[in-house]
């Protein structure tokens, strides 16, 4: 049930007979001929337990078809009988079963009355071309082209829809899955509609594209628990005792908890199938296994398995699969025949694309709290580091392609986790701070790594120590942008703030208000001022003011309060967090808000309440960051714009 996005091409090789002679590059032909030469896998313990559908197990008829595979099956027969082409588009998070679905609809539509002929793309990177269109255009209604990832394709797929090169009228059918960011994402790089299948509806195909995902129904966890008793010996610890429908219930119960982004129905089956203690046992068992696993490069794959837990567990997309590749010294091919096949039988990661990821948190989250828990004795900051140093070493030649910059930002987004009810909290924190750190070391140009240190001290209470050792020793050179042409553009604003909160939680209020008011200025220029970073800026000057004025009462810092606040009602009313908070700063010292005032007036009062507050001098007035004179001529076209679009 649970499904994969890798793995079922390299397997598939494995179990079928070679590729016809004649069938596109990439793609292979699955007939009842083909299917009938598998022998279908009897143990499919690691399946139920997360791993990923291959053909052995989907031919197993042990297995249970699911609603989804029923309902993909019954549209795309009735357009079979009426030889009318259409799509279907299985889009939803990682783990909701989309691959086991279209792999089972593959084996039902080839073996079934309709003896159809699935062209099924067999390998990752093989590309929609007009060989396959032709291929299929041949067959007609006998031809189903089917592929997983289908992410990968969209951008030919929606050119040939919109230049008639596919035909509505041939009866060939369209079954594609991908996990729906993939899916988003591409379809917002490619500027085409973020629904593609409604184009293409408008173009005449029949598409269903409404994938149900979610919560698991009680007849799907029925199916589900009967599939397991079918075909295992043993009962989950966690459903031991209870009856099927019982079982039925734990388990549609437990899909309801889990986090639809990550995927409900791998969660309820984790939850169904472990306790806690039980996961953890299982992963360390697996690592134990994995360590003898060595790659050229020394590492073992459970030194990769660890550092792909810290990247997911810090809200990474994955590692790309170039990086994978430097760092177990192998060839991207061999990532996907032995590396991305392994860990996704055993349901630890999955593959999409050119993306290596977790395969879902409950997984990766156990394995961290493994690697950080005091009894052990693995080296998880030393795989993170050595990860990192991978990424730099391709970051060039790939250009910090997509996913580069998150990893090298993974010490910052680890910081930042709230919820540490199952991750020991200070060995994390630590570990935070050490690869935020690294990175900072080995990309000393990119202001990202500056504000990932800096976050990472801040959130382990060391705020002054990220004034510092990150912001201290480039305070000069944070006022020239030359310096930072990699990423100013789109941090210096951000690296000012971040530079005002680890000011304000050292509590030096008055340089943290200036390091606001430089976020705001026209040192940041050319680039646009959006709802966002003029909202923070602001607060962060109100969160200062707030904390002055708690020292020593000051009606200029008061008045500038107020005005702050009606500004922001009155020309940023999307920043409701941040006027929320800038409202219980007011109620709290008893202060009244303004109306907000003209832009050229509101300006001069951010000026006049800064250079008040640089005249109170500073431990650090011999840095020129303290004694630069910024200019506000950006933010005072910012406002006027916002100004006269209010009506104000």
């Amino acid at each position: 049930m649970a499904c994969v996005s890798s793995g079922s091409e390299s397997l598939f090789q494995e179990v079928l007979a070679p590729t016809p002679d004649g069938v596109p590059t990439g793609w292979t032909a699955i007939t009842a001929e083909s299917l009938a030469a598998i022998a279908p896998r009897v143990d499919l313990a690691s399946y139920f337990n997360g791993g990923g559908p291959d053909w052995q197990v989907v031919v197993n008829p042990g297995l249970r078809q699911l609603q989804v595979t029923l309902t993909l099956l019954d549209r795309t027969r009735r357009r079979i009988r009426e030889n009318r082409a259409g799509f279907e588009l299985l889009i939803a998070p990682s783990g909701e079963g989309k691959s086991t679905a279209l792999m089972q609809a593959v084996v039902a539509l080839a073996q079934g009355d309709e003896k159809c002929v699935v062209l099924w793309r067999r390998l990752n990177n093989a590309q929609l071309t007009h060989d396959v269109l032709e291929y299929a255009a041949r067959l007609g209604s006998k031809c189903v082209v089917a592929a997983d990832n289908a992410h990968t394709l969209l951008d030919r797929l929606h050119e040939f829809v919109r230049n008639g090169d596919i035909s509505s009228t041939n009866g060939v059918q369209y079954m594609f899955a991908s996990r729906d960011t993939d899916w988003m994402r591409e379809a917002q790089r490619a500027g085409l509609p973020l629904e593609p299948g409604d184009a293409w509806k408008r173009s005449g195909f029949l598409v269903a594209d409404k994938f149900r995902s979610g919560r698991v129904s009680k007849e799907d966890a029925v199916r589900i628990v009967r599939s397991w008793y079918a075909l295992e010996s043993g009962v989950p610890d966690p459903i031991r005792g209870k009856t099927e429908d019982e079982a039925a219930e734990f388990l549609s119960a437990a899909s309801a908890t889990s986090d639809p982004k990550h995927g409900a129905l791998l969660g309820g089956l984790l939850s169904t199938r472990y306790t806690v203690e039980g996961l953890r046992g299982h992963l360390v068992d697996l690592l134990d296994d994995m360590s003898r696993d060595d790659t050229p490069s020394g590492h073992s794959l459970a030194d990769l398995v660890i550092a792909l837990a810290i990247v997911d567990v810090a809200g990474a997309e994955g590692i790309p699969q170039e990086i994978v590749a430097d760092f177990c010294s192998v060839s991207t091919d061999e990532v996907r025949a032995h590396i991305e096949t392994r860990l996704a039988q055993e349901a630890v990661a999955s593959a999409a694309g050119e993306m290596l990821r977790g395969r879902h948190p409950r997984v990766s989250r156990a394995v961290l709290y493994i690697a950080l828990s005091l009894s052990s004795t693995i080296p998880a900051e030393k795989h993170a580091m050595e990860l990192i140093d991978s990424t730099v070493r391709l970051g060039e030649k790939h250009h910090y392609r997509a996913g580069y910059g998150q990893i090298l930002d993974v010490g910052r987004r680890l910081s930042r986790i709230d919820d540490m009810t199952d991750l020991p909290e200070a060995r994390l924190r630590a570990l935070a701070v050490k690869l935020a750190t690294h990175s900072r070391d080995r990309r000393p140009k990119l202001l990202s790594t500056h504000i990932g240190m800096s976050t990472a001290l801040r959130k382990r209470d060391q705020a002054q120590e990220a004034v510092d050792q990150v912001w201290l020793p480039v305070a000069d050179q944070l006022v020239r942008p030359k310096v930072w042409a990699e990423d100013w553009r789109q941090r210096s604003r951000s690296a000012f703030n971040e530079l005002a909160t680890a000011l304000g939680g050292a509590r030096h209020h008055g340089e943290s208000a200036l390091a606001s008011g430089l976020a705001l200025s026209d040192l940041c220029r050319p680039y646009d001022i959006g709802d966002h970073e003029l909202a923070i800026s602001l607060l962060g000057i109100c969160v200062s003011l707030d904390n002055l004025y708690t020292e020593s009462p000051d009606t200029v810092f008061a008045r500038v309060l107020g005005e702050i606040h009606g500004c922001l009602r009155t020309l940023v009313p999307a920043a409701t967090d941040e006027i929320g908070k800038l409202r219980r700063i007011l109620t709290r010292l008893k202060v009244a808000t303004a109306p907000c005032p003209p832009p050229e007036d509101f300006v001069d009062s951010i000026e006049s309440v800064l250079t008040r507050i640089k005249s109170g001098g500073s431990p650090y007035a011999a840095s020129v960051i303290w004694t630069t004179a910024p200019d506000f001529t950006d933010l005072r076209g910012e406002l006027v714009r916002r100004w006269n679009y209010a009506g104000a």
